[in-house]
């Protein structure tokens, strides 16, 4: 060795305990984090599957609270009397079986799990939510829907899972019914039956998206092994087969959960049970153990793929090391106090010996690294920040939503179609532009045409309060603005502003392009705000102080347009308010 260069010398010393070092490591990684791999793999798809089962078991309790729901409801006097009458003629059989579907729709709205409503009258008159559930309807039908609840009183009682000719919207579709008596809360007599559906696709949905053919999927099945609901639609309604299944099934209504290894039709696969207590059944999840052990072997060729890309990268250095200097640390420390500053884009030379070259390559990264971390940091609390906005936007107040509804059925019983045509279709377009798809932006004109609808509803409700004007330029209508903007202006102005006054008043919503921006006003003759109230308008959270929202709405437009818009609050105590909003210049594009 003593007449090799310095470079082989090198070579013939650190690569053997490289590779020897890379050997051990590779080795005692793989068994020590193999079983611990594969173990936190199982509790992913344990977790997995207790969220998936949650998710479902909240379906059905949602479900029987619609039913509940419903009891409430034909519990109002307004509604008892028409469930509970004979009619007498063709109206009065017309009006009931109106107040009844009038019921029946409104919670099969409300509640997302419920897809369609049924209810049987002292008569055994069917009502519908849809009239697909009329079909093949008959005598035999109603008897066979009939006898298990009776003498059950209030209690729920869920139809066995299957396919049907009657009461369901496709006969092709396995349905899963909850029944229930409607009793007189003051006689205690009966007033009918409510049967709610959900069909077996509406469950695939739950857990669909989380499968993977041929690696991962799932089954519902009650405790007797008959499969409730699969991707695979071939299974549904039979009998599993296999024992192992069965017997992890066997397990779950004691134990809650179960988890199980095995061979299913020749592959190893992991079984999670998860036992949904409400109908009994047993959510289960089938997982290849080739697909649980993925990452380790991931983590394996990783590890070797490493070690062959730095012993190449160790002998090329090593190489290059023996022919360089090294350049006077004193110079590198200069350069690096400037971080002190908090200056992360410091580029530190790359000149002078291997040694300093390859510290300040690294320092270098190691500052992009950091500064890109810094920017990535500022963007998400950010995005947080717009996505609490957006949350908060979305929240429409259910009050509105209640009282509207208590509007149109004010207007059907007086016989005002035609207002509540009006009402229902404002209503409609209200929260379909509300939504929006989940668009955060939407031009001027939906938003304008978004606070039409709102104020033909207040206007309905409170004719004698005020009456207002909407004048927006054309011009404007297809620049962006974020959602619900003049909405809680609006609504400020009506609540805070107009119905605190003895008199009628007058509200104006304008908008006009101001240079380059765009002003909206909401412009309100009523009680004004005195000076501590103009002050703490904007700077209180949002919805505190009894506004709805305008801070979130100021905050909302700073953060898509900038801090030189928002909104700009002028009032006099007795004379009025006007609320400006001063938004950007901004076109729709196709990523918005």
């Amino acid at each position: 060795m003593k007449n090799m260069k310095i470079r082989s010398q090198f070579l013939l010393i650190v690569l053997p305990l490289i590779l020897c070092s890379y050997v051990i490591l590779i080795l005692g990684t793989n068994l020590v984090f193999y079983q611990d791999i594969v173990v936190k793999q199982q509790k992913a798809v344990w977790d997995e599957a207790s969220i998936v089962a949650s998710q479902i078991e909240k379906a059905f309790t949602n479900i029987a609270s619609c039913c509940k729901v419903i009891s409430r409801d034909f519990n109002y006097d307004e509604n008892k009397i028409l469930v509970t009458k004979k009619p007498r003629s063709v109206l009065e059989e017309y009006q009931k079986d109106l107040a009844i579907r009038s019921v029946l729709y409104s919670n099969v709205i409300f509640f997302d799990e419920v897809e369609t409503l049924a209810f049987i009258d002292q008569d055994r008159g069917l009502h519908v939510s849809d009239t697909r559930l009329e079909e093949n309807w008959s005598e035999e039908a109603c008897d066979a829907l009939l006898a298990p609840l009776h003498k059950t009183g209030n209690v729920d009682v869920w139809v066995e899972a299957g396919r049907r000719e009657y009461l369901t919207a496709d006969k092709d579709e396995v349905v899963i019914t909850l029944s229930k008596n409607i009793m007189d809360m003051a006689s205690g007599s009966q007033m009918g039956q409510v049967f709610a559906n959900i069909s077996e696709p509406s469950l695939r949905k739950y857990y669909s998206e989380l499968e993977a053919p041929g690696r991962s999927w799932y089954i519902i099945a009650d405790t007797n092994g008959k499969v409730i609901s699969s991707s695979d639609e071939s299974r549904l309604l039979t009998k599993l087969e296999d024992l192992n299944v069965l017997a992890l099934i066997g397990e779950l209504p004691g134990q809650g959960y179960s988890q199980r290894e095995f061979l299913l039709d020749g592959q190893e696969v992991i079984a999670t049970g998860v036992y949904m207590k409400t109908l009994r059944y047993a959510l289960i999840n089938i997982t290849s153990l080739e697909a649980v052990k993925e990452p380790v072997d991931h983590l394996f060729y990783t590890f070797i793929l490493i070690c062959t890309v730095t012993i190449l990268a160790a002998v090329i250095l090593i190489c290059f090391f023996s022919g360089r200097i090294t350049r006077p640390l004193s110079l590198l420390v200069e350069e690096i106090r400037k971080v002190e500053d908090g200056n992360f884009k410091v580029e530190l030379s790359r000149t002078g010996s291997y040694e300093i070259e390859k510290l300040s390559t690294e320092f270098n990264y190691m500052m992009s690294c950091i500064d890109g971390l810094f920017q990535t940091v500022k963007t998400k609390e950010r995005q947080k920040e717009k996505l609490r906005f957006s949350l908060l936007q979305s929240q429409i107040r259910p009050h509105f939503f209640y009282n509207t509804l208590d509007m149109v059925y004010a207007l059907i019983s007086m016989d005002r179609a035609g207002d509540a045509k009006n009402a229902v279709k404002a209503l409609a377009d209200f929260y379909r532009i509300a939504l929006s798809s989940g668009k955060e932006l939407i031009t001027i004109g939906e938003e304008a045409a978004n606070v039409e609808n709102y104020l033909l509803l207040q206007h309905m409700r409170r004719y004698d309060v005020f009456t207002y004007e909407i004048s927006i330029e054309p011009s404007i209508a297809s620049y962006l603005i974020p959602k619900l903007t003049l909405q809680p202006l609006v609504e400020n102005a009506i609540y805070h502003g107009l119905r605190c006054q003895d008199k009628p008043g007058t509200l104006k919503v304008t908008g006009a392009l101001k240079g380059d921006a765009i002003v909206l006003k909401v412009t309100d003759t009523g009680v004004g705000m005195d000076g501590e109230q103009l002050e703490s308008a904007l700077l209180n959270p949002a919805g505190d102080g009894g506004h709805f929202g305008l801070r979130s709405v100021d905050e909302r437009i700073k953060l898509y347009f900038g801090e030189g818009f928002g909104v700009f609050i002028v009032s006099e105590e007795g004379e009025g308010t006007e609320v400006s909003v001063k938004i950007g210049l901004r076109e729709e594009t196709e990523d918005e």
